[in-house]
């Protein structure tokens, strides 16, 4: 009986610590701790991570669960936006991940069925903006 109990005591450890070293379950678990200057960076590493999902997702013909992270990267790059405004702290950090967000989903752009290219295009406009706002950030604190 105590074989039992240690062996699904440790099958369950196992599961959860899975679920942690995915990225985007660590990106999600940083974002939600983090509060006040990290918090923007933390958001903007979430929406690096839901755009990777969304990739992997999608190439395996998930599509849903793919614009379900696209939806959700949306929100965290809103979540990103008013803490970097807020906070005015590490504005280069977050420009840089959202320059490989933005590449990558320029590459959605032409492999993402044109149906699904709407919500891919409204992403790529959002970091757009959001990479102006945070050049304006850095350059009204300087």
């Amino acid at each position: 009986m105590k074989r039992l109990i240690l062996i699904v005591v440790l099958a369950l450890s196992a599961c959860l610590a899975d679920q942690l070293t995915d990225p985007l379950s660590r990106a999600r678990e940083h974002a939600q701790h983090v509060q006040g200057k990290g918090e923007a960076k933390a958001y903007v590493e979430l929406v690096r991570a839901l755009v990777e999902d969304a990739g992997t997702r999608y190439t395996a013909q998930q599509y849903d669960e793919a614009l379900k992270d696209l939806d959700e990267a949306h929100d965290a790059l809103s979540k990103a936006r008013v803490s970097a405004e807020e906070h005015k702290h590490d504005i280069k950090q977050c420009d840089l991940i959202l320059d490989g967000v933005d590449r990558r989903l320029r590459d959605f752009k032409r492999a993402f069925a044109a149906q699904d290219r709407a919500k891919v295009e409204k992403l790529d406009n959002e970091v757009a903006t959001m990479r102006e706002k945070l050049l304006q950030i850095l350059f009204e604190t300087r």
